[in-house]
């Protein structure tokens, strides 16, 4: 219950791992920008698996903006 925030666009712009540290954040959503390359791209691929384990590490929901293609959800799932 109550108000959580969830700190948007994350790997991009401002949102940085300091601002993880913030008790008050309970969501990260990961850009989509990320997510677009995640087929192509091994460092996307890397980056996208490190904001989730990072996620869980902290207690912090992870969520993918931008997932249009069920390639895109098949990676998403096994990368966690």
């Amino acid at each position: 219950a109550g108000i959580s925030i969830a700190l948007d666009d994350f790997g991009t712009g401002f949102s940085t791992l300091a601002s993880l540290k913030d008790s008050r954040i309970r969501k990260v959503k990961i850009d989509q920008g990320f997510i677009r390359g995640l087929a192509k791209s091994r460092e996307d691929r890397l980056l996208v698996k490190t904001v989730i384990d990072l996620g869980r590490a902290l207690g912090i929901d992870v969520m993918a903006e931008g997932v249009e293609t069920e390639a895109d959800r098949q990676i998403l799932y096994k990368l966690g």
